[in-house]
């Protein structure tokens, strides 16, 4: 994957991204927040998760690359930075308190983050 063009393995990125983002968001609003389906309809979580995702990953790939150009600087601040607009979006979207939606964004992008870690080694 890595001969791809920049672009092409942002959509595969992004597409990969969203499905795990998506699931996690699920999981932990249903599963472990007990979030009925009547206060939180899966259209609702569905739409969070991927606005979440669909605006924060492009400023991850094309922004914060060029800005922050070693590798450690890079990733701490562009996943804070997704971390942080997520969980404000999860707070307006879903309505959680910042503490869940710090927490609920957080597991979503380490879930995200290392599966595309693990995915990487592969490809």
């Amino acid at each position: 994957m890595q001969q791809w063009a920049y672009e092409i393995q942002f959509i595969v990125a992004l597409s990969f991204t969203l499905a795990i983002e998506i699931l996690v968001l699920w999981c932990v609003l249903r599963l472990w927040m007990k979030q009925p389906k009547e206060t939180l309809p899966l259209p609702v979580i569905l739409t969070a998760g991927f606005f979440a995702t669909a605006a924060t990953l492009p400023f991850v790939w094309f922004i914060f690359p060029f800005v922050f150009r070693t590798y450690l600087p890079y990733i701490i601040i562009s996943e804070s930075f997704a971390v942080f607009a997520e969980m404000f979006l999860y707070m307006c979207c879903l309505r959680l308190k910042p503490l869940p939606a710090l927490g609920v964004s957080l597991l979503c992008n380490s879930a995200s983050f290392f599966a595309g870690e693990v995915l990487w080694l592969f490809l």
